[in-house]
């Protein structure tokens, strides 16, 4: 079984006491889905105030944070036409991203420019929309 490292919190408190790496299995895609080996995923206030329970919901736990990431396709499961292995991809609307691979729903992994760097494709979707909510 091939494993990856995942950040994971076991119950809420402050992210520096309860967040830990733990070692799990490598997520295998289902139909409509691809797997996705994470290049970067950003760190945001509303993931720090999940773990702490102020964020409007508490996560089951155990819980792995994050709620976007950039990545490369490098597993894909049948019926995901458009999409290809080493394909560059965002993720919107899956949430644990906070670890070395994830899977996605094939709608939810985005291809993105090859010239729009790892770093700004992590948060293209939290950062502009905390944007417009601040300034409407």
């Amino acid at each position: 079984m091939r494993t990856m490292r995942s950040v994971v919190a076991d119950t809420v408190g402050e992210p520096s006491e309860v967040l830990h790496l733990q070692t799990r299995p490598i997520p295998e895609p289902g139909r409509g889905q691809v797997r996705i080996r994470v290049a970067a995923v950003p760190v945001h206030a509303s993931d720090l105030q999940t773990i702490r329970g102020r964020y409007g919901f508490i996560p089951e736990f155990p819980a792995v944070p994050g709620i976007e990431s950039v990545g490369l396709i490098d597993e894909l499961g049948s019926g995901t036409d458009g999409l290809t292995l080493e394909q560059r991809v965002i993720t919107i609307g899956v949430t644990g991203t906070w670890q070395e691979h994830l899977v996605a729903d094939r709608g939810l992994a985005l291809p993105i420019p090859a010239d729009m760097s790892n770093f700004t494709a992590a948060q293209i979707l939290a950062n502009p929309l905390t944007a417009v909510i601040l300034t409407g």
